[in-house]
């Protein structure tokens, strides 16, 4: 037993000559043996003075994934692709003075070689450093690095130190950290918003003064808000030891916001809102007029099987009412108050007042923003807005729907919001060109294998069995890797008998969904060749019956002990359950072909 690993969930060891080094599920690396070399990455000592296990504490806050050893020298390998070497890089790496000394070195210029600045000006800055937004020249995904002078060199490493313990969705993600002269960088994840902007725009975005009472909408959002800071800081408290944060304030609360779409999710999500705005203008075109009143995410259904191009419906219309504008704008009577969900209820539904139609339009706004992922509460409409520098082709769309979003949600007067007819004749606008995606390869690619049909989807991995009734592979899905079965018929005669003999097999086995029967799920051809995927059997009862008696070792006329005897039953209780089942269905199915093999 090794007393100083004691409790340290080691999940690696690696040997060197005489040195070894383990990594623990905190990725902390530790070292002990010999050292004459600095190979345990400590301050070198005397030639066959062993060291004990001791975590290589320069190591702790560099998130090291692998490490490896050689003669005299220790590699590790970050998350990030950095590389750190110590010891005597001994043949081919050896210097003049020989390496024995602890430095772990890393490049001088990594912030400028991995990273480049997005902006002139930081994102934030303090007492602790300044950050700034940039995206990582390789993998091209945007970060914060916080880049901190490192006068108090115990403070710095407190919160590096902090932020590996941390890594929970409830705190900002940590990825790396090195020094550069004088300078500590922090890699980080980014949150370009705090509390603090919330706080300075919130009036304003709800139309209240200083003092007043805040509706519904604004209330239930302050309350999830404040939800979040609760379960943040609770998760710190609960933490063995406890981590106390001695400087929360709104500044230090960051407000994370979702990466831009693709051009392809883009499009999928205009013809989403495109089919649930045609719904909902079929409804306020009906005469009288139906308002919703409960639109919701939860109440739009995608249907399974696509008719007239259309696979949007709306349901649930229990909250629904019929608005008959001669009736509602000219008498004093007036709809249900305060009826409908409350994340998308409009302001004057949960007021009480007079309302008509156009309070879907408002409930229509929060689901678009559900669905380009656009903080109507918090977005703020700029000439120069950029909503992906990687996919620039989104700029003007997204700021024009943004544009008309802002208008059916924040409108005060309810009746100037646009209606679903005005939003959709300006879809080519806030949509984009299908031709675009014809330059996209991930795009050609998903779209070649849906005009190949469904066989291009599976790899053969062997033929499990063949009869008069066709060829059954085994196979794997190339995206979901899962392993199924599937059966190929060769159609030989067109005449309509013989291809309902193999129609029959299909339509059986889609009745028959049943824990009783091999799982059907899916069914085509392609040319003269019928493909049926099912769920895989890889045995059959001929198998067993084949190999029974060897076994049970037992010779056959010989009796069976009562394990073989026991095994047999269970095997023909389910026989009979299963053909049972058929011959209870109604109207019953016959079988016609039972035999050990099927």
């Amino acid at each position: 037993m090794i007393p100083e690993l004691c409790d340290q969930r080691i999940r690696q060891f690696i040997n060197g000559s005489d040195f070894v080094l383990a990594m623990n599920e905190d990725n902390h690396v530790f070292s002990w043996g010999d050292n004459h070399c600095g190979q345990c990455g400590r301050k070198a000592t005397p030639f066959r003075v062993y060291l004990k296990p001791e975590v290589i504490s320069d190591l702790n806050d560099k998130n090291i994934t692998h490490i490896c050893c050689g003669f005299k020298h220790s590699l590790a390998l970050t998350t990030d692709g950095q590389v750190y070497g110590w010891g005597s890089y001994y043949e081919q790496y050896q210097n003049a003075e020989g390496s024995d000394t602890r430095v772990i070195n890393s490049c001088e210029n990594h912030y400028k070689s991995f990273f480049e600045e997005l902006s002139d000006n930081p994102i934030g800055s303090g007492g602790f450093g300044t950050v700034f937004k940039v995206r990582h020249r390789f993998d091209e995904h945007i970060y914060a690095v916080k880049r901190i002078h490192k006068e108090d060199e115990i403070k710095n490493h407190m919160e590096v130190k902090n932020l590996v313990k941390v890594r929970s969705k409830y705190v900002v993600q940590y990825y790396n950290s090195w020094t550069e002269g004088i300078i500590l960088y922090i890699q980080m994840e980014l949150c370009e918003y705090n509390l603090q902007n919330i706080l300075e725009v919130k009036l304003q975005v709800f139309g209240r003064q200083l003092g007043e009472a805040m509706d519904s909408v604004e209330y239930l959002i302050s309350c999830e808000i404040f939800r979040q800071v609760l379960e943040s800081v609770q998760y710190l408290h609960e933490l063995n030891p406890q981590i106390i944060h001695r400087d929360l304030k709104p500044e230090n609360i960051l407000i994370t916001l979702g990466k831009a779409m693709d051009c392809v999710e883009y499009l999928i999500s205009c013809e989403i809102f495109r089919q649930i705005l045609e719904s909902v203008q079929y409804l306020h075109e009906m005469n009288p007029q139906i308002i919703h009143r409960d639109l919701k995410p939860e109440n739009i259904l995608i249907a399974e099987n696509i008719r007239n191009g259309r696979f949007v419906k709306l349901c649930d219309f229990g909250l629904a009412t019929v608005h008959d504008k001669r009736v509602h704008y000219r008498t004093t009577q007036k709809h249900t108050a305060d009826v409908g969900d409350m994340r998308y209820i409009a302001p004057e539904v949960s007021q009480g007042g007079k309302y008509g139609h156009k309070c879907d339009i408002y409930s229509l706004a929060l689901i678009g923003g559900n669905i380009f992922e656009i903080d109507l509460f918090n977005l703020e409409l700029e000439d120069t807005n950029v909503y992906s520098e990687l996919y620039q082709i989104l700029n003007e769309p997204v700021y024009r729907l943004q544009t008309i979003l802002i208008s059916m949600f924040r409108t005060r007067l309810w009746h100037r919001r646009p209606e679903c007819s005005e939003v959709l004749s300006e879809y080519n606008e806030w949509s984009i060109d299908r031709n675009i995606l014809a330059n996209d390869t991930r795009f050609d690619g998903i779209l070649s294998i849906l005009q190949s049909n469904d066989n291009h989807l599976f790899i053969e991995l062997s033929a499990i069995g063949s009869g008069g009734f066709g060829t059954v592979f085994k196979v794997k899905h190339r995206f979901e890797e899962h392993i199924y079965a599937i059966k190929r018929v060769e159609i030989k005669d067109e005449s309509e008998e013989y291809l309902q003999r193999f129609y029959n097999e299909v339509k059986n086995l889609i009745k028959v969904r049943s824990e009783y029967c091999v799982q059907y799920y899916n069914s085509w051809t392609e040319g003269n060749i019928l493909y049926i995927h099912m769920e895989l059997c890889e045995h059959n009862l001929q198998n067993i019956l084949e190999v029974k008696q060897q076994v049970f070792d037992r010779k056959l006329g010989k009796a069976m002990d009562c394990v073989e005897y026991l095994i047999s039953c269970e095997i023909f209780r389910q026989i009979l359950e299963s053909v049972q089942y058929l011959h209870e269905m109604n109207p019953q199915i016959i079988h016609r072909d039972l035999k050990p093999e099927n």
